[in-house]
């Protein structure tokens, strides 16, 4: 099988198992109060809320981008003891695949979310990285990540935009933004070996150096593992311009 049918049979697979908001937002309670668009690497949402509250059990990663600042917001994951934080602009809360969160915020905001199914980010990790391990962990959003806020603008334009939506620079943004939740928001273990096939110990050193993220993440997260040796710390993003008018020739 050449490559141009191998992507299209990964397309055709994918819209299958999540084209429909049924299956990929299935965990979101309050989708019907949200802009979305489900795509063949995941699905975003944009919404702008009053005061409220919202509990989800993840079934799939969950990254949630505050496009404006908001104080006085409780939240947890796995736990019933809420945690008072004071979100920036650009911060960005993730809940892990197979965590349980809930957030309560006493003034209106507008966030974007991102979900991406584990097996996803796991092909993308394979992409990205080789033979080690990234955990994506439970993030509270507390630190702006400009990167992510830019790409969350986008994602807000798209979605509102009058001339509706294009599916596959949608998609793309996703993988784009699954890659950067692996490099900034995913910490490393040893690389472990596969497919009968072996590591070098100085490979598996290099892994573990290079994956490494952020420290003083309690141990005691809810983390998914994919397999990743992650070896980049960066993302170069075009600038917005760019990429619109990228899209003309979609």
């Amino acid at each position: 099988m050449n490559i141009r049918d191998k992507l299209l049979a990964e397309r055709a697979s994918s819209k299958m198992s999540f084209d429909s908001s049924d299956a990929l937002f299935s965990f979101i309670p309050d989708l019907q109060e949200r802009r979305w668009v489900a795509a063949p690497n995941g699905g975003v949402t944009h919404s702008v809320r009053g005061a409220g509250e919202l509990s989800i059990s993840a079934e799939s990663h969950y990254a949630t981008v505050f496009l404006r600042p908001v104080a006085g917001v409780f939240t947890t994951i796995d736990s019933d003891r809420l945690e008072e934080i004071n979100v920036p602009a650009g911060a960005v809360g993730v809940a892990p695949a197979g965590g349980q969160g809930r957030t309560i915020w006493p003034v209106s905001r507008e966030t974007v979310a991102v979900v991406i199914p584990p097996g996803r980010l796991t092909a993308l990790a394979e992409q990205e990285c080789r033979g080690g391990i990234a955990d994506i962990r439970f993030t509270p959003a507390v630190s702006p990540d400009r990167w992510a806020l830019q790409v969350a603008q986008m994602f807000r334009d798209e979605l509102t935009s009058s001339v509706g939506v294009n599916e596959l620079y949608v998609d793309s943004l996703i993988t784009v933004f699954g890659i950067h939740m692996l490099r900034k928001y995913g910490d490393s273990a040893p690389a472990r070996s596969r497919g009968g096939g072996k590591l070098s110990s100085e490979m598996s050193t290099e892994s573990v150096n290079s994956c490494r993220r952020t420290s003083g993440r309690s141990s005691a997260s809810p983390t998914w593992r994919v397999s990743a040796d992650c070896h980049r710390d960066t993302l170069s993003l075009p600038s917005q311009k760019h990429l619109a008018s990228g899209r003309t020739s979609i």
